[in-house]
């Protein structure tokens, strides 16, 4: 019988975020290194108002120099794009810090 070696383990996550205050939804997608615990990839959707769920558009995020480097795509409504950052922000802290 052969041997197997894990090099690397991954974490996929599949999550909703909803932030009421900014009416803003996300359903989102991460990826994160299992024994470093660092964040891998971070994607989704966004939709406002909360209850209606319209799509507005998505976002994808990956670590460059250390730091999360994000591309926004399909923003429908550019009045909402600093709360959409702002979200975002908020979920990568949430996900860096869970345990």
């Amino acid at each position: 019988m052969g041997n197997l070696t894990v090099k690397t383990s991954n974490l996929a996550v599949t999550a909703t975020y909803e932030n009421a205050e900014k009416q803003l939804k996300f359903e989102l997608n991460y990826n994160k290194d299992m024994d470093t615990k660092s964040l891998l990839s971070l994607n989704g959707s966004v939709y406002a108002p909360i209850e209606k769920g319209t799509y507005i558009g998505g976002f994808y995020g990956a670590p460059k120099d250390s730091v999360m480097q994000y591309n926004f795509n399909n923003i429908t409504d550019l009045t909402k794009m600093n709360d959409i950052v702002a979200c975002v922000q908020d979920i990568e802290s949430l996900i860096k810090n869970e345990e």
